[in-house]
């Protein structure tokens, strides 16, 4: 009686842990689609919001040229926010996909550095740089999404003196990133909490605009990619954030090509485009923004009849600008 009574509470607590286990599974999915509908939903119309602004910046009008740039920094602030509450929710859900690869770590900070040095030179700052020719392990998109917030940072709250951007050898064996500014620094009471959501140190609430979400997307992508985080900071004299990564057993097993992006010269683009969207906002805005480059565009929602005839008919295309997810039915970008 004892050996059936067990067995049966056994089977019990068996059937309860499949069940939890399913019904985990299916909140993770949901969570999964939300999260997947929100990133595109939220984003469209802030996308369509920029383009509009872009437009209207061209209207020499001094009065509305005041309001456009007001209009354009609350976009901008609201498309950050935005994005940053995504990352933190598919972060802390575990919706992200990690891919760890060999990194060519002195490509990559020498990008970095070419990409914030101006930056650093428009607020009077100077910006430094020291790497190490070595491959690391790890997911390169997290890595440089970790970076680029430790730099943000750094660059948000820094006002005069520098940023450091270094790597050094420890042990044969690993890596550590350095991120060094010489800001207004973190109270030792407070640097427990900066990796926390919306948290802002004291000092730095009046230094720059933020909000509070930069540091805890570093913490998880650290968590994710297992890899030490950590802070020294003085109050007034700087803080220096490090990560510690693990070199690559293979040397040279895969080398970054840098590439510097060359930005489009001002000039008409006299082209002929099909423009293919299912968002009317994003379409309109964007056939818009291409039209005043100088160029010809069809558009429509779909791959649809009307322009199934504009191609057939033997019309010049020099490009395609598709969505890639057209809705049910309807051919795949």
């Amino acid at each position: 009686q004892e050996n059936a009574n067990l067995v049966k509470r056994l089977t019990l607590e068996r059937n309860l842990a499949e069940k939890l286990r399913r019904e985990t599974q299916e909140q993770s999915r949901i969570r999964g689609k939300f999260f997947a509908a929100a990133n595109h939903d939220i984003r469209q119309p802030l996308q369509a919001i920029g383009i509009y602004t872009q437009l209207l910046s061209t209207i020499d009008d001094p009065q509305v040229k005041e309001i456009v740039t007001q209009l354009s920094k609350s976009t901008k602030a609201l498309q950050t926010l935005v994005a940053q509450i995504l990352e933190v929710s598919r972060l802390e859900t575990g919706h992200i996909q990690i891919n760890k690869e060999p990194i060519a770590l002195k490509a990559l900070l020498e990008d970095l550095a070419t990409q914030f040095r101006p930056l650093a030179e428009q607020k009077g700052l100077v910006f430094r740089v020291k790497t190490v020719d070595v491959n690391v392990f790890a997911d390169p998109q997290l890595l440089i999404r970790a970076l680029r917030n430790l730099l943000n940072n750094a660059l948000a709250y820094t006002q005069t003196g520098s940023i450091y951007l270094a790597a050094r050898i420890i042990g044969g064996r690993y890596v550590s990133i350095c991120v060094v500014d010489s800001g207004c620094g973190i109270k030792p009471e407070e640097q427990k909490h900066v990796f926390e959501h919306f948290y802002r140190a004291e000092s730095s609430r009046n230094a720059a605009e933020g909000y509070g979400l930069g540091l805890s997307i570093v913490r998880m992508i650290c968590e994710q990619l297992q890899l030490d985080l950590s802070l020294s900071s003085k109050p007034g004299r700087g803080s220096i954030f490090r990560i510690r990564l693990p070199i690559h057993e293979a040397e040279q097993a895969r080398i970054f090509k840098q590439t510097q992006s060359e930005e489009m010269a001002e000039k008409p683009l006299p082209v002929s485009l099909a423009l293919i969207e299912d968002n009317a906002m994003v379409r309109e805005s964007l056939s818009s923004l291409l039209r005043s480059w100088g160029a010809k565009v069809m558009s429509g929602a779909a791959f649809d009849s009307a322009l199934q005839s504009y191609f057939q008919k033997g019309q010049k295309v020099d490009a395609v600008i598709c969505d890639f997810n057209l809705g049910e039915d309807e051919a795949n970008g």
